[in-house]
């Protein structure tokens, strides 16, 4: 199942673009043996139910200049929650007769369900060069509540050498 809202506006200043969108996925199945046994093969202890919920929220506000040549700068953010819920593949598992649980690195095999949230900001300005060449430098930060920071520069640029054919 999947919801969202969006809203565009045209302003005298320039445009605006915000979204929240929801996606709630299950998956009802056969249990089945984990790693270090017959995986994927169903073990005839039952079925289960895996839940995988995504929240996005994004926005986004696209400003015109024309500092030294036209351009438009584009400021923007997004918030991520993610959560799953999978009691067949979280759950422990034993390797041997004597109850030895073994797990992913830094999977908590203590509960089925694991989330994470993450968010970004970004800039990058579209660069009027040519009549027929753009020219985009960006950067974007984003944050992980597991992973940490990271920053991704960017350069890019698109050529249109036809009405029908850009090169990019």
């Amino acid at each position: 199942s999947s919801f969202g809202i969006t809203h565009h506006g045209d302003y005298e200043w320039g445009s605006s673009q915000s979204s929240l969108t929801h996606d709630f996925t299950r998956n009802n199945r056969l249990r089945e043996g984990l790693a270090g046994g017959p995986e994927g093969a169903p073990n005839g202890s039952g079925r289960f139910e895996s839940r995988l919920r995504n929240t996005r929220a994004a926005s986004e506000v696209n400003l015109p200049l024309s500092w030294g040549a036209e351009q438009v700068l584009t400021l923007g953010g997004e918030y991520l929650y993610e959560s799953m819920s999978d009691p067949g593949a979280l759950s422990s598992q034993s390797f041997d007769g004597n109850g030895g649980a073994a797990g992913a690195l830094g999977v908590d095999r203590s509960t089925d369900k694991i989330t994470a949230r993450s968010f970004a900001v970004f800039v990058e300005d579209n660069i009027e060069a040519t009549p027929d060449t753009i020219v985009t430098p960006g950067l974007r930060y984003d944050h992980h509540e597991t992973f940490g920071d990271n920053f991704s520069p960017s350069l890019n640029a698109s050529h249109k050498l036809t009405d029908d054919l850009t090169l990019t």
